[in-house]
């Protein structure tokens, strides 16, 4: 365990480095902030895990506008993209969200809460009573008298930025009025965190800020955790593809045992 945690911490720096290294050729755009910390969480996040810009859709017709970096499911779930490296993605196969920014200010901080707001808005079950959802489409009901703990199908929203601009108080004053934000985090300084359990309900009741260098390495350790309790429940494909077909002209043909077999009748 020490080994990973010290493998863990050296790709931490990387982060920054990467991102510096890009600032130089690029300049301070949000591609170069954005390409930075979805190049470093490839590489240390499971692979089932996807990290991309674009937007996000519900089945209530809402839609996101465009997010810094979607957290989506890379394996089950489907998601649409028209090759520009951007996603189109159904919220149903989002595991959350985050925003990026080269310094977190007051402003930002106000701007990054309305979006995460609206994010959180969006339509999707957020639990699942009395059954086991183990994969999107992989789900055991519960009969009685066997009963099953709860899922939770709640999504993560945070901020990572380079570098913070506003004092601690401040920023805490700030999140108190929020409950929105799960988390804040800026690489060598600190991790802030409103939430660490997979339901909602806790969220805002405690905000705690950690000072310490490996703000990276603790970040990624509590996505992993928090990110691996969100049960995602797959879009009801079977209902869509009624959607889909009703009121399509068919034709029906009826084969019997001779033709399926090859063979042709005679007088």
């Amino acid at each position: 365990m020490d080994k990973f945690a010290d493998a863990l911490m050296k790709f931490s720096g990387s982060l920054v480095a990467q991102y510096n290294t890009v600032f130089e050729h690029h300049g301070n755009s949000g591609d170069s902030r954005e390409s930075a910390v979805r190049e470093y969480l490839r590489k240390v996040m499971p692979s089932n895990f996807g990290f991309s810009k674009g937007e996000m859709f519900d089945s209530a017709g809402n839609n996101s506008g465009e997010v810094d970096l979607i957290i989506y499911d890379s394996v089950f779930s489907p998601i649409f993209s028209d090759g520009s490296g951007k996603i189109l993605a159904p919220f149903a196969s989002c595991f959350g969200a985050i925003e990026c920014k080269s310094t977190l200010t007051t402003a930002e901080l106000r701007d990054c809460a309305r979006k995460i707001e609206k994010y959180r808005s969006m339509k999707r079950s957020s639990k699942i009573t009395n059954a086991a959802q183990l994969l999107p489409y992989v789900r055991i009901d519960a009969s009685p008298p066997m009963t099953i703990s709860e899922s939770y199908n709640v999504p993560l929203f945070g901020i990572f930025a380079f570098d913070n601009k506003i004092a601690f108080d401040t920023l805490l004053n700030t999140l108190r009025l929020d409950v929105a934000i799960d988390y804040i985090v800026v690489p060598g300084k600190f991790f802030y965190l409103a939430r660490t359990t997979p339901w909602l309900q806790q969220l805002g009741t405690s905000h705690v800020i950690a000072e310490t260098e490996n703000a990276v390495a603790v970040w990624i350790m509590y996505l992993q955790a928090m990110l691996s309790r969100i049960k995602l429940i797959g879009i009801d494909t079977t209902n869509l593809l009624e959607r889909l077909t009703t009121g399509i002209p068919t034709h029906r043909l009826q084969f019997g045992p001779a033709d399926r077999n090859g063979q042709t009748s005679s007088d």
